[in-house]
């Protein structure tokens, strides 16, 4: 018996790569396009997750990964574990892109005149 909510063909795979595309893309609107509107628009309070984006960061690429491979890029992430030297590779390509967009996003709201508290 299978687990629950795994999927068992290629475009139940790729769908479900849509819906963590569409997730992530929602949360990263909702923790960095709403505020950086906000800042445009001189708002005194201005809130945001860096959490959140990267969960939302983390959802893009996952779904973008699933979309593009299918079930073999499921199967490729789920058995990551067993593979110590991409497990590597991706804990590095995520702490870039997470001091990236940290780091982006402070600036950003520092040419506003904003800063971190």
């Amino acid at each position: 018996m299978s687990a629950p909510l795994q999927p068992r063909s290629d475009f139940v795979a790729r769908l479900a790569g849509l819906v963590f595309f569409v997730m992530g893309a929602g949360a990263i609107y909702w923790q960095v396009m709403l505020p950086i509107r906000h800042a445009q628009e001189g708002m005194p309070l201005i809130e945001y997750s860096v959490k959140l984006i990267i969960l939302g960061e983390f959802f893009v690429v996952m779904g973008a990964w699933w979309m593009i491979r299918g079930l073999p890029g499921y199967e490729a992430v789920r058995t990551i574990k067993d593979r110590p030297r991409a497990m590597k590779w991706l804990m590095a390509i995520s702490f870039t892109l997470t001091l990236l967009s940290w780091w982006g996003i402070e600036k950003l709201f520092a040419a506003y005149g904003y800063s971190a508290q």
